[in-house]
């Protein structure tokens, strides 16, 4: 008899700052950079108001950690993120978004549960129901 083994999918979603969130950001810190604090305080704070969604998809369920490790490579790889292609460009004019690759700042939503936001090093965890969606 064969062991049927059921593969779980998780549904992600992905935002990034918006190119006026991002220079107004700056202006603001004393550094001039963004860290990964900034995004979670503007999450907890004031919602979504400074983050587009780029792209939704599901992807085989692992440890959040290495789900986020291989969708940061994804989307900062010339050949496999899919907002480097035209339509992709055409997506972040129509939405703001300033950059095509995931940076500092911006982050991913897994199964509308768990946040992991893109720090300077590394991610920073933040359970959705922490955020005024």
């Amino acid at each position: 008899m064969k062991q049927i083994i059921e593969s779980k999918n998780t549904s992600v979603e992905i935002f990034y700052m918006t190119k006026d969130a991002w220079h107004k950001a700056v202006e603001t810190d004393i550094t001039n950079e963004i860290t990964g604090m900034h995004t979670v305080n503007a999450l907890k704070n004031s919602g979504l108001k400074e983050f587009v969604s780029v792209a939704e998809f599901q992807m085989p369920t692992e440890n959040g950690t290495v789900m986020a490790e291989k969708i940061f490579a994804k989307f900062n790889s010339d050949y496999e993120n899919p907002l480097a292609t035209p339509e992709g460009q055409s997506l972040l004019r129509s939405t703001g978004a300033g950059h095509t690759s995931m940076s500092v700042g911006d982050f991913i939503l897994f199964d509308n549960k768990t946040i992991m936001v893109v720090k300077d090093s590394g991610w920073e965890m933040l359970p959705a129901s922490e955020v005024a969606f």
